[in-house]
């Protein structure tokens, strides 16, 4: 996708996939800020590491996590439930905003009971699947404003594009990249 943007916009520039072993994240970090580099994009497993590294930041979220294993969430910003105690599910009930950040739904799993989705409100899957995740075309079913993982990804992407060139992001050619 961003590839697809560098090209639309005429610019020589390569977006490269890193797959980075867990010992070896300081150094990828670090050769990130060479000036030859304009920035890069983190996804799981690396989400809540690259917080620990100076210079990298989260600022002004207010987020409820909801964690497997809440003893080894760290310093988590917002509130951090535990995945095993059900009471989280009367939170999402209530919820003006559900949002799934798990990689739950990538193989068809859904990752709360229906009955825990928002009565009104918003769902959103940042897990990309072409068509919704089960969690996505349920809450979809249920008249819900839904935004899936495909419709994430392209605006993190046209963000990102804009921070790192300066320039507005080429989104239909971005999007025209992710389709299947």
């Amino acid at each position: 996708m961003q590839s697809a943007a560098f090209r639309a916009a005429g610019l020589d520039w390569t977006y490269d996939l890193l797959d980075v072993p867990p010992a070896e994240l300081p150094d990828a970090i670090r050769k990130l800020r060479a000036p030859d580099a304009a920035g890069a994009n983190v996804t799981i497993p690396y989400k809540l590491a690259v917080m620990e590294h100076p210079g990298v930041a989260l600022e002004g979220a207010h987020m409820t996590f909801i964690a497997r294993h809440p003893d080894r969430s760290g310093e988590l910003p917002g509130r951090v439930a535990a995945w095993f105690d059900q009471s989280w599910e009367s939170e999402a009930r209530t919820a003006d905003l559900l949002v799934n950040a798990t990689p739950l739904g990538r193989s068809e799993e859904m990752p709360l009971r229906p009955n825990a989705l928002p009565k009104e409100g918003a769902v959103i899957d940042l897990v990309y699947v072409a068509g919704g995740t089960p969690l996505i075309r349920k809450a979809r079913s249920l008249g819900l404003r839904t935004a899936d993982g495909w419709g994430v990804l392209v605006a993190q992407g046209a963000r990102s594009f804009e921070i790192w060139t300066g320039k507005p992001a080429p989104v239909d050619a971005m999007r025209e990249a992710l389709t299947p």
